[in-house]
């Protein structure tokens, strides 16, 4: 068993940092984590092993648990919360003295078993149940080119992302014939969840519009179909975070800060050169800086932070958070995301707005720079822009015609914005701002243009930086979580 650091949900952790904050508590004088890696095809497990800081009758230990669980909760992230809690009267120890872990591991074992013995006896082997799971079990491994998926499978553990989250949906649409949203795979990314979902649209529907197959069949290119905005999940009372993408527009980078953190709401924003412009509603106000954008002359980052406070706006009018100088105003900007992130800042703080500005790894270029001539804008973007693509994770060159207009798209996106951003000089911004920033970013020249500024160093590579092995996103979920709630 690894005693040290662990992957879990997508992020790096010490089981000690959990032990530690057992002990703290006031409820355990003593504890010790145990980790059993994908127990018996079911997720990766923390089982806690506590000795009790009082005597405990043998009706006690439930109680107990859930206010040691609801303590923790106030204190560390998700995904280091422990899934069971057993109360020991002491810890086993080795001949030497040392915690036996392999004793532990043991009984963490048995006691797992036990824990999913309800479970295991609904679903004992993992094959689908009826027509609907078969179904969706074999899009999902069509969709991730695997061949093991089961009811109880995860879409996003197994490989799935955000834009091929996109793609399950419209798949799901047209198999089902009933509407299912983007939001429902990040609700329900389980199998047996999902089609429990895709049950009940199908029992909405009309007596005389119950056929599994789907009406109407759209182009192959619709399961790309790329939306203003991503939110990830909602929770109303929990605040908002607006992320606005690098130059490659695609908010679906931003998937996994929102799956490892519930302490805010992660919501994207995609690039407005993706959408159609029959999709916007003509009474919104983004409608027409999207439209603006689409003229060469016109896309400016100044023209783009107009249509993303536009979209910010009209997103927070949806959730019943649209009054300025009351509700938060929390915006993040990945690079070039960055510059339109400080120029919307500003926007907000005109109209009022209590901003909290986050900048990821981004810099203020030289004022020289604004003045590059357009071959050398050229030139290097010729440069860069095989990085960016490749920051995207998605094997273009395995989807066929889809994915040559995609690779497509998102060339001409990229190519649009490094231009914008290679004659941008980014004004002074009168507020405080949060830096997440690499080890190798020490010149981003962002000190003599903002009031106040906080650097939080990240590890890895500027394209990397969102991933979820980069260990990056419990510190950035961490910092963002504090300067909010302030």
């Amino acid at each position: 068993m690894n005693t040290g650091q662990i992957k879990i949900r997508g992020q790096r952790l010490e089981l000690s940092e959990i032990e530690v904050a057992i002990r703290q508590n006031g409820l355990a004088n003593d504890a010790a984590v145990v980790y059993l890696k994908s127990h018996k095809g079911k997720d990766d497990l923390l089982i806690a092993y506590a000795v009790a800081a009082a005597p405990t009758s043998a009706s006690q230990p439930h109680s107990l648990s859930l206010r040691l669980l609801e303590t923790l909760r106030k204190t560390l992230p998700s995904y280091m919360i422990p899934h069971l809690v057993r109360w020991i009267p002491t810890l086993p120890l080795t001949p030497n003295g040392k915690l036996d872990r392999s004793q532990l591991r043991a009984r963490a074992a048995a006691d797992a078993d036990s824990m999913l013995n309800v479970d295991a006896e609904e679903d004992d082997s993992g094959e689908p149940e009826d027509e609907v799971e078969e179904r969706l079990c074999r899009i999902i491994e069509v969709l991730l080119g695997r061949t093991s998926i089961r009811r109880s499978s995860n879409f996003f553990d197994a490989g799935g992302h955000s834009l091929l989250a996109s793609r399950l949906v419209f798949r799901i649409q047209e198999a089902f014939d009933v509407p299912f949203a983007l939001m429902d795979v990040f609700h329900t990314p389980v199998v047996k969840a999902m089609a429990g979902k895709i049950r009940q649209a199908i029992a909405a529907k009309p007596v005389d519009q119950t056929s599994m197959t789907a009406s109407t069949t759209a182009s192959a290119y619709q399961e790309f179909h790329i939306p203003q905005v991503l939110v990830f999940f909602e929770e109303p009372h929990k605040p908002f975070l607006f992320c606005v993408p690098m130059v490659t527009g695609l908010g679906h980078m931003f998937a996994a800060l929102s799956r490892s953190t519930d302490m805010f709401n992660v919501v994207a924003l995609n690039d407005p050169g993706y959408v159609a412009l029959d999709d916007f509603s003509q009474d919104q106000v983004s409608t027409g800086h999207a439209s603006t954008l689409r003229d060469s002359d016109m896309h400016t980052v100044e023209n783009q932070a107009k249509y993303y406070y536009a979209r910010i706006v009209e997103e927070l009018g949806r959730i019943g958070n649209a009054t300025p100088g009351i509700a938060p105003f929390n915006i993040l900007g990945f690079s070039y995301g960055g510059h339109v992130a400080v120029e919307v800042a500003r926007l907000a703080q005109r109209e009022g707005w209590n901003v909290n500005l986050f900048v990821l790894d981004s810099s203020a270029h030289p004022v020289d720079d604004a003045a590059l001539t357009q071959a050398k804008i050229d030139e290097t973007v010729l440069t860069v822009l095989p990085m960016a693509m490749g920051a995207i994770g998605l094997q273009l060159g395995d989807m066929g015609g889809q994915g040559v207009r995609l690779e497509h798209d998102i060339e001409a996106c990229a190519l649009a914005n490094f231009r914008a951003l290679y004659v941008h000089a980014m004004p002074r911004y009168e507020g405080h701002v949060t830096l997440f920033r690499t080890e190798s970013n020490t010149d981003h020249g962002l000190v003599p243009l903002v009031s106040s500024l906080d650097e939080v160093v990240l590890h890895g590579n500027h394209y990397r930086l969102l991933e979820e092995e980069s260990g990056n996103l419990s510190v950035i979920g961490a910092k963002v979580s504090a300067v909010i709630s302030a």
